[in-house]
């Protein structure tokens, strides 16, 4: 079986660390795999998803403007060429042209929802339109129980629905080297943040933790990967809060291992989520996390267990838990320690491929068996 996995990415996050591990981990389970990225024709700074997926197969699919006709003749022929079985759609975009496509040659369109961006009216208004597209596909994956709910309320009848948790390749990320730590002094307790620089994962919140944790713990640090729209409001903020000196924003990461390995605390503010691969990523680097209760994060982190669980939106609350976590190592390495566990044991890209490889192969035998009769 030959499946076409389909993403607009506009960087390396959570849907496309899904993505890379699925096409390692699938072919040993009787799935070929290849990644279509749907991207502008000729604009500037383009991302360039093959640069940053390692020995998976990447067709670029250039488009003109938010609307091209054409980009589903382009997917259709494509799909007929590379002998495709089903599309697996990662997105509004990709879920539009790819499963119009997808009809033309009665294939099977599954999509998973990994999170949808509310932040603008336009996206509030994609979010809708996509919630409509998922009713004609034939299977609907969510990471998390609330998207699950959502896609239930949106219509999406149970039978077309499957929730499957992220997973990663946790090898990786026991092997990192702490490169980004000289950014600091010796003895610093270093926080860190791997996300997109938007309104949802709290980041603004997380400075003004800092500001406040800095007041008592004058050896507190905060390092922050990942770029996004919001990136230089943050920077000025940090500025502002008279924590520059204190606090590191190093843009998009080749190595999150090492990233990782740079830290002694992972902090995850967010209003919104899924089940965050940064989060699992975390984890799987023995690092204790403070994370806010929100999508599915408290189906792998227990409170005082394996990290500690905080509400959204609350600046004393993180700041609390940053106290708690820096002022004692031997509970950042039992947390970390139990944190790791976790994942091993419940979440590795194995166990998500297979779930992926079993529902590819009932939703095509199911396809062929319909198109009998």
């Amino acid at each position: 079986m030959r499946v076409l996995h389909l993403v607009a990415s506009t960087g390396k996050y959570g849907a496309e660390a899904v993505i890379e591990s699925l096409a390692r981990t699938l072919p040993s389970l009787g799935v070929e795999t290849c990644v279509g990225h749907l991207r502008y024709k000729g604009g500037a700074h383009i991302f360039r998803l093959e640069d940053h997926l390692c020995g998976v197969e990447v067709i670029p699919f250039e488009h003109r403007g938010r609307l091209d006709p054409g980009l589903v003749f382009q997917l259709k022929n494509a799909m007929k060429r590379l002998g495709i079985d089903a599309i697996h759609s990662h997105g509004y975009k990709p879920d539009f042209y790819g499963g119009a496509a997808a009809m033309l040659l009665r294939l099977p369109r599954l999509s998973t929802c990994h999170l949808w961006t509310r932040a603008t009216k336009d996206l509030c208004r994609y979010a809708k339109l996509d919630l409509l597209t998922l009713r004609r596909f034939d299977r609907v994956i969510a990471v998390s129980k609330p998207i699950l709910e959502e896609l239930r309320a949106s219509g999406i009848t149970n039978d077309k629905l499957s929730l499957i948790p992220n997973g990663i390749h946790t090898k990786a990320f026991a092997a990192g080297m702490p490169v980004y730590r000289s950014a600091f002094d010796t003895g610093a307790v270093v926080f860190g943040m791997a996300c997109r620089q938007v309104a949802a994962k709290g980041v603004d919140l997380a400075l003004q933790a800092t500001a406040q944790l800095i007041k008592d713990v004058p050896h507190a640090r905060l390092l922050i990967a990942g770029d996004g729209p919001k990136l230089d409001e943050y920077r000025t903020l940090s500025s502002a809060l008279g924590i520059a000196d204190k606090t590191r924003f190093i843009g998009r990461s080749n190595s999150m291992p090492d990233f990782y390995a740079s830290l002694d605390v992972f902090l995850l503010p967010s209003i919104d989520e899924g089940l965050p691969i940064a989060l699992l990523e975390a984890m799987a680097a023995g690092l204790p996390p403070i994370a806010t209760a929100v999508g599915s994060v408290e189906t792998v982190l227990r409170n005082n267990l394996n990290g500690l669980l905080i509400p959204p939106g609350d600046v004393a609350a993180i700041k609390s838990a940053m106290y708690t976590l820096a002022a004692s190592s031997e509970l950042r390495r039992q947390l970390g320690a139990a944190a790791r566990s976790c994942v091993l044991t419940n979440h590795t890209e194995r166990q998500m491929a297979a779930k992926y490889a079993d529902l590819y192969w009932a939703t095509v035998s199911n396809a062929k068996a319909h198109a009998l009769f």
